[in-house]
């Protein structure tokens, strides 16, 4: 059986708390993507073994079998859920999408990406 592969767009304080509790065996490859130069300093100072650290998903080319964890701010979903968009080529190889986006719902993300497999995880206390 492939293994999946795992992306975290975004690395803010949620995503590096699911990111330390996985089991990291279940991943043929886990990328974190962070935007910010000084975020990623930090990131590559915790030693995250074979985890890459990448500054944008250029490159990337998703399959269906790989996960993208969507965990920036409200505000640049759109924007984030369009660059995906022009890295999928063919439709069998669409990711599964998990948002931990505050405030953004699945209906407001299905509008915007090419795919529907999207789930919504965020706990308000």
């Amino acid at each position: 059986m492939a293994k999946n592969k795992l992306y975290f767009i975004g690395y803010g304080h949620m995503a590096e708390a699911i990111y330390q509790r996985l089991d990291k065996s279940l991943f043929e490859n886990i990328c974190l993507i962070e935007k910010d130069d000084d975020r990623r300093i930090s990131i590559d100072k915790k030693k995250h073994g074979k985890t890459q650290l990448l500054k944008s998903l250029q490159g990337i080319k998703f399959c269906n079998s790989d996960i993208v964890i969507l965990a920036v701010k409200p505000n640049q979903i759109k924007s984030i859920c369009n660059e995906i968009n022009s890295l999928i080529i063919e439709k069998k190889d669409l990711p599964v999408v998990i948002s931990i986006a505050a405030g953004v719902t699945t209906t407001s993300i299905k509008e915007i990406i090419l795919f529907k497999k999207i789930s919504h995880i965020f706990k308000t206390f």
